[in-house]
């Protein structure tokens, strides 16, 4: 890796399995895939990121219920937002079913996410799910349009250009990509000390 061995090596490392594919093959002699977390590395992963045994007992118990998320479990940034959803979930207290699909998962996702935004940008002030997703209800509209509008057309990316053309403002989006960067921070921070 250091070039000392092969010092002409060059070295592609992406997480995004689309753009590898998108090289080409003359420029690839040798590739490794890294496929994620076997069983055994997830129930480590949610024990190590949720400190409370009994917590996270449940977590696990929950994951293998569900073999849509027991599959996706494999890939860690999604072990970090079922961690995130669930701890959510199980410490406060939110009724309701814990969720079992990806859309449901995604959904308790943005609403934890709003309502960490909330706390922090708007003085905390405390409010229901249902009030979060009213308050942000055209923003919401607005990204899962653009997500729409991407997936349509195979864009795996988007630039400032395309939020201004679904009528996003860069400021707010900015505002709702900075929290997840944070989180991201905290989150890599706090494995570290682990």
């Amino acid at each position: 890796m250091r070039g000392i061995c092969f010092p002409s090596a060059l070295v592609w490392i992406t997480s995004r399995p689309a753009a590898a594919n998108q090289i080409p093959p003359k420029c690839v002699e040798r590739v490794t895939e890294i496929r994620g977390f076997t069983d055994a590395q997830k129930e480590e992963y949610f024990r190590r990121r949720v400190s409370d045994e009994d917590l996270s007992s449940r977590i696990i118990s929950h994951i293998k219920t569900s073999r849509t998320l027991h599959i996706m479990c494999q890939i860690p940034v999604f072990c970090w937002i079922t961690a995130t959803v669930l701890d959510h979930m199980l410490t406060t207290d939110q009724r309701g079913e814990l969720p079992k699909t990806l859309t449901d998962l995604y959904s308790h996702f943005l609403l934890v996410q709003t309502k960490r935004k909330k706390q922090k940008y708007d003085e905390g002030h405390e409010t229901s799910p249902q009030d979060l997703m009213e308050a942000d209800r055209k923003l919401l509209l607005k990204l899962g349009r653009l997500a729409f509008e991407h997936l349509e057309k195979g864009n795996i990316m988007f630039y400032q250009e395309d939020l201004e053309q679904c009528g996003l403002d860069v400021t707010e989006a900015s505002v709702n990509s900075g929290l997840c960067t944070e989180i991201f921070k905290r989150e890599l921070c706090g494995s570290s000390r682990k």
